[in-house]
């Protein structure tokens, strides 16, 4: 994920760098002249969403646990080359986890969980598995209280016969274990470091030595991962409304947005385009969401299939999400121009977050049913060309 946005922002700093003034015709297949400048706005006329597949949660910063408005999630974690000597005599263990942020209201000082015994081998792509959405652990093991003020360090107690029984049995019978939260009605979600933070999770345990010395050593975390779940549900964080429209990461939700372009002419040089979308409410954001939106051209809903264009990057502006000032630019050539050149085909308009495994986060906008005030639109600026 990483690699692919560094290679689109790459490209997008080249595209940008090209002159865009609309006497640089991008049109080969029509003369240059002096034409008049227009500027066009586009009201969508229908709209709706796509519920994208699950992601792997394997490069996340973070761990969450908790629920709100139908929206679950839980994680798995486990630790190997424990210590292997079968004369170390163990006297505690303790897992300590380390909180990055809290998402939803009123969430208390601290928030109550259960730790579960994994009883399957799982790799560190595991939320992509739908068998996984409740994952097979059957034997409960300790209760667990997470603190949820930032950068706080909870303090879970593992059963010292459990360390043993991994640590002197073969590696392969690790599977670590599950967390959950307890309550399923209580409204937030607490996030965590991750094996990838810097608020790594660990492991410490103690022995006495000969003298009667205490010792404490620690292991780190060797993996975690973050399983989301979404209970669709009446007045659901994800559903969709007459009036509204959605986007979403961890449980993955995309607006699709259908616009009449029979209006725009052939014969014209395209130079600016934006796209305008504008809040409804944003109480379900993640604050620490600090996602771009993406902007792409979709040949066919039915199928999925994305028209060759790249995708255009948008940004909040106030109360409004619009295309970023270098993309308008991008936007115009790259799709507008390619559109009325009938070099490509739109069926749908398609906005996503750019990243969408790290944390759960929902942003809702007016839809195309809503007052042209506040309706999605498309703003688009040419130079007609002389007949």
């Amino acid at each position: 994920m990483i690699t692919r946005l560094t290679i689109l922002f790459l490209i997008f700093i080249m595209m940008a760098c090209s002159s865009l003034d609309p006497n640089n015709d991008p049109n080969s297949a029509y003369d240059q002249n002096n034409g008049q400048i227009f500027e066009d706005t586009l009201y969508a006329f229908a709209d709706s969403i796509y519920r994208g597949p699950y992601v792997s949660t394997n490069l996340t910063d973070k761990l969450a646990v908790g629920n709100v408005a139908g929206f679950q999630s839980g994680f798995l974690i486990k630790f190997v080359l424990l210590p292997e000597s079968d004369t170390l005599n163990i006297d505690s263990v303790y897992l300590h986890l380390i909180t990055t942020n809290t998402y939803g209201e009123n969430i208390p000082d601290q928030m109550e969980v259960d730790f579960f015994r994994v009883n399957a081998q799982w790799d560190l792509d595991v939320n992509q598995l739908d068998e996984w959405r409740n994952p097979p652990a059957t034997e409960w093991i300790t209760p667990g209280i997470l603190k949820t003020q930032d950068s706080s360090i909870s303090k879970i107690s593992i059963p010292v016969d459990l360390f043993n029984e991994w640590r002197l049995a073969d590696d392969s019978l690790n599977y670590g274990l599950y967390c959950k939260i307890r309550d399923p009605l209580q409204n937030g979600i607490l996030e965590l470091g991750s094996v990838n933070s810097t608020q790594i999770p660990f492991v410490v345990y103690y022995t006495q030595s000969d003298s009667g010395t205490t010792i404490a050593d620690t292991i780190i975390v060797t993996g975690d991962a973050s399983i989301f779940n979404y209970d669709e549900m009446p007045g659901g964080a994800l559903e969709k409304t007459d009036e509204t429209i959605l986007v979403s990461s961890g449980i993955i939700t995309n607006s699709l947005l259908k616009f009449d372009y029979s209006s725009l002419p052939e014969k014209a040089i395209y130079y600016s385009a934006d796209m305008i979308l504008t809040d409804y409410d944003n109480s379900l954001e993640n604050d620490e969401n600090k996602s771009a939106y993406l902007l792409w051209g979709m040949s066919s809903f039915a199928d999925t299939v994305f028209a060759p264009t790249s995708p255009f990057f948008m940004s909040r502006s106030g109360e409004n999400v619009k295309i970023n000032s270098t993309s308008s630019l991008n936007f115009a050539q790259g799709f507008f121009q390619e559109l009325l050149n009938k070099t490509i085909e739109n069926e749908w308009l398609l906005v996503s977050f750019d990243q969408v495994s790290q944390e759960f986060s929902v942003s809702r906008f007016w839809g195309a049913a809503a007052d042209s005030s506040v309706a999605p639109k498309l703003i688009v600026r040419y130079q007609k060309l002389e007949e």
